[in-house]
């Protein structure tokens, strides 16, 4: 490997080896598909009533994430992150708030503003101009700014004349001017001279005016203007059903309540309120700061401050508005990308546990496989394909089915062989959530109840205990699709699909722990979400010796540092062995960190480890023996 980014690099070779296991350790699942509705960055959720309130629940019950999410906490799931794909071409509603100038006189900025030099120009400065136009309300915002080069000393010969179109009903027009020569394209335009007058539509600059007080960026003539832009969270058509209203705060003038619905305009549909905010941008209380906080702030709009203003007043705030709808949101119609949507994990820290709800097309798969093997803290949770129905059109057939997946991981299509990845079969029957006729059921892959097990197994034992087996069976799964027969229990597992099957006195569990790649030691789910697990906590432990002096120093530390981990998971019997000697050795000394590697900026850890194994196979041999008999004496 080619080490150029500065950072905490471990690599990993194992050996056929007979290895043990018992880690607190925990990944953290994480669920991507498409849904209705609900923000489409990485969202961590812990509870199905927080995924009800962000992602609206079932929707249409189309899609199978929110399936998949039910059955993860239905499952004892703990927290998970939710990714929403949406298309590239969706687009997110919004609404445009205007400011509360009455618009009674309203007037607008002077137009075909023209700036002519006169006499020598030589040396010269760039200037610019802006007019605005006055009326009893106040002044316009400026007009369309001209630049003119004239004499770096404007007297009555050596002047810039400027002229402009008369706006109708304004008293007269303000004249602002900036030295882009001297102050450049970020400087101030100031207040030059004031002309009087509805029909005075033109001024010279001759040098006998001084420059004073800035240029107002905010339009008080009356003409209503926009202040405050709130678009959703996410895109989609569902922005649409967002509405908004804004009504006045009982703590005096330029101060409001901005409340946030969902659904409708009742009362009942209050999702959020921002009560008592300002658009005063030095306010404690400034309402894009409290809408768009990452702690307290709108689960469902984002603001942008419209506002060109330099001083705030009481008018800069959205008019009082009745409950109304965000506009123009879409769904698009490009396919969402579910590549795209995975990739959005990797500002993720910690391991993942990945699932992608009803998913089983290895065209699909791949590209996610590849791009997870590249992020070595995601293990993905495969769903295999419905049962292939058979020839009347009603009852699943056994031997298509098994077809079906084996060829998710044989022949030209098969998935890319992965320690990193199980499937998971067949598609299981829950009582339906979202059916009001009584005993309805609903049949869902597998992915969501089995990443629940996963969570479950987690926090009992830890990630080193297989999440399969009859002591944790799956809730609120009422059967299966399909049951297999003996010989293709035994064809499937051999290929890595992991069967969900009814165990009698127990229920229906999960009676599979293989991922992908059928070389030991690498077979085994435990194995390698332990070693996911000791790679990410080796790597955050370890980050301290980064730009450290490379030396004996370091070496030892290091050494101690991953020791003193290595033997408290064995001590909880994460690792295999009856000694420390035999469960883990740690080096870190001049034998693997040469003049060669030190010269190179290396410093080097090896860490071997005696891992468990799951015990997928109970044999008890029963044998006949002879009955004893006594002779009495």
């Amino acid at each position: 490997m080619t080490y150029q980014r500065p950072g905490v690099y471990v690599n990993t070779s194992l050996t056929p080896l007979s290895i043990g296991t018992n880690s607190p350790g925990a990944a953290t699942a994480a669920f991507v598909g498409v849904h209705t509705q609900g923000p489409t960055q990485p969202t961590l959720i812990t509870s199905w009533n927080q995924f009800l309130n962000l992602y609206g629940g079932f929707g249409t019950g189309a899609n199978y994430l929110p399936f998949a999410v039910w059955q993860y906490f239905a499952n004892n799931g703990n927290q998970c992150y939710i990714v929403r794909a949406a298309a590239s071409d969706a687009v997110a509603a919004t609404s445009t708030l205007n400011d509360r100038e009455a618009g009674v006189g309203a007037i607008l900025p002077p137009t075909n503003l023209a700036a002519v030099p006169g006499g020598t120009v030589t040396p010269s400065y760039t200037y610019e101009y802006t007019v605005t136009a006055i009326k009893a309300p106040g002044e316009t915002n400026g007009s369309v700014p001209v630049q003119a080069v004239a004499n770096q000393t404007l007297t009555v010969t050596n002047n810039v004349v400027l002229t402009w179109t008369q706006v109708a009903t304004a008293t007269g027009y303000n004249i602002y001017r900036r030295n882009l020569t001297l102050g450049g394209p970020l400087s101030t335009p100031l207040l030059l001279a004031n002309v009087t007058g509805v029909s005075t539509v033109t001024f010279t600059d001759d040098g006998t005016h001084t420059p004073t007080t800035a240029i107002p960026l905010y339009n008080t003539t009356g003409t209503s203007v926009p202040v405050l832009k709130l678009s959703c969270i996410s895109v989609g058509a569902w922005g649409n059903q967002i509405y908004v209203d804004i009504t006045d705060s009982t703590n005096g003038a330029g101060r409001f309540n901005l409340t946030v619905r969902y659904g409708g305009t009742p009362d009942i549909d209050i999702v959020e309120r921002f009560i008592d905010v300002t658009m005063n941008r030095t306010d404690q209380r400034y309402a894009v700061s409290m809408i768009n906080s990452s702690l307290l702030g709108s689960k469902y709009v984002r603001a942008v401050d419209l506002g060109t203003y330099t001083t705030w007043n009481t008018a800069i705030t959205p008019q009082d508005q009745a409950p109304t709808a965000l506009a123009s949101g879409s769904d698009g119609v490009a396919t969402p990308s579910l590549l795209t949507a995975v990739q959005s994990l990797q500002t993720i820290q910690g391991n993942l546990d990945l699932n992608l709800p009803g998913v089983s097309s290895t065209t699909t798969l791949n590209p996610i496989l590849a791009w997870t093997e590249s992020v070595p803290n995601i293990f993905t949770v495969i769903d295999a394909p419905p049962a292939t129905i058979g020839s009347d059109g009603v009852t699943p057939n056994e031997s298509g089915t098994v077809n079906s997946y084996l060829n998710m991981v044989v022949g030209n299509s098969q998935i890319s062989p992965t320690s990193a990845a199980a499937i998971y079969a067949p598609w299981v029957q829950v009582p339906d959530p979202v059916s009001s006729t009584p005993g309805a059921t609903r049949t869902l892959p597998p992915g969501g109840a089995v990443l629940g097990l996963y969570s479950q197994t987690d926090a009992q034992v830890g990630v080193q205990k297989s999440p399969a087996g009859v002591n944790i069976p799956l809730q609120r799964v009422a059967g299966v699709e399909l049951a297999f027969q003996n010989a293709n229990l035994d064809t499937l597992n051999t290929n890595g699909i992991n069967i969900v099957r009814n165990i009698s006195s127990y229920g229906y569990c999960v009676m599979g722990a293989r991922t992908l790649l059928p070389t030991l030691p690498s077979r085994y789910v435990s194995i390698e979400r332990t070693l996911m697990n000791i790679q990410y906590t080796l790597t955050q432990a370890t980050q301290f010796a980064i730009f450290e002096n490379n030396n004996a120093n370091l070496w030892s530390r290091l050494a101690a540092v991953v020791t003193q981990y290595l033997q408290g998971i064995w001590q909880q019997g994460v690792l295999n062995g009856d000694t420390a000697d035999q469960a883990y050795f740690v080096e870190c000394d001049s034998g693997n960190n040469t003049p060669t590697t030190i010269a190179a900026g290396e410093v080097h850890v090896q860490v071997g480890l005696a891992l468990n194994s799951p015990a997928e196979f109970v044999v008890i041999d029963i044998n006949q023996m002879a009955a004893s008999s006594t002779t009495a004496g």
